[in-house]
């Protein structure tokens, strides 16, 4: 069971829009940071972020992965293809 809720360290958001990182394959941004801990979450077929975030939540063990206040990194990607959009969140904890 997921601990209970915190209120999530406050810190500047990006601003809105596309990143694009030097190095933008998924493999070199990973090795990027050195988390102590890191899970996913994939959804395939949402048309909307916002679909995507409530497929994940109305699934028991997705929703308890985002719900921890274990993660403190959070990044977002989404993908065409067969069978998709396909929908990634991917979580970590501090660096």
């Amino acid at each position: 069971m997921p601990p209970p809720y915190q209120e999530p360290p406050s810190w500047p958001l990006p601003a809105p829009g596309p990143v694009q990182p030097r190095d933008s394959t998924p493999h070199a941004r990973r090795d990027q940071v050195r988390a102590d801990a890191a899970a996913e979450v994939v959804a395939a077929g949402p048309g909307t972020p916002e679909s995507a975030v409530r497929t994940w939540i109305d699934s028991p063990e997705h929703r308890d992965i985002i719900l921890t206040c274990r993660y403190i990194h959070a990044g977002v990607g989404v993908a065409s293809g067969r069978g998709g959009p396909w929908w990634t969140l991917d979580l970590a904890t501090g660096y």
